[in-house]
């Protein structure tokens, strides 16, 4: 049995995570690199690079290989840098740059927005929260009669100064 037979749970949990959980943790990865590199050697005529016949051996060959070649390639990058440079491209973003936002829109031949964007609200003519002549609401805030007034004071009049102080007076 290869695969896990409780996928539903935490890895903690599981007295038995099937046979593949142990192939890919520990050191199984890395000893799976040490073998295809004594196949490698073997290829290139390092007979001597055998895994099994020489484990510690070929360890220690491999150790050398990765440290030569991190070195070779840090050797080549900067060689480019320096001929060419760009050091500060090679700084990541900050993630708040990296965010994805799903904003779809599709414009028209003309350049007019077809679909996806909303529409800004329309503006009026008229100022919005300016209440005249001391009214702290507005004309139509108010109906008695049949007409319409000012809340705040009561009145009919559309240009009647607000008395609201008075009435509570």
């Amino acid at each position: 049995m290869r695969e896990n037979p409780y996928s539903g749970k935490e890895a903690a949990q599981l007295a038995y995570a099937g046979d593949n959980f142990i192939r890919y943790s520990g050191e199984a990865l890395d000893v799976a690199k040490r073998e295809v590199f004594a196949w490698e050697a073997g290829e290139r005529g390092n007979s001597s690079a055998h895994f099994q016949a020489n484990p510690t051996q070929t360890a220690l060959m491999y150790g050398e290989f990765k440290q030569k070649k991190d070195t070779l390639q840090d050797s080549r990058k900067q060689a480019v840098l320096s001929k060419y440079g760009g050091e500060e491209h090679l700084q990541a973003p900050p993630r708040e740059l990296l965010q994805q936002v799903e904003h779809y829109v599709e414009y028209s031949r003309t350049g007019k927005v077809v679909s996806g964007a909303e529409k800004p609200a329309v503006g009026t003519r008229f100022k919005e929260d300016v209440h005249p002549l001391n009214h702290s609401t507005v004309y139509g805030s108010w109906w008695s009669d049949g007409k319409w007034g000012y809340k705040c004071c009561q009145q009919f009049p559309r240009n009647a100064y607000c008395t609201a102080g008075a009435l509570d007076k």
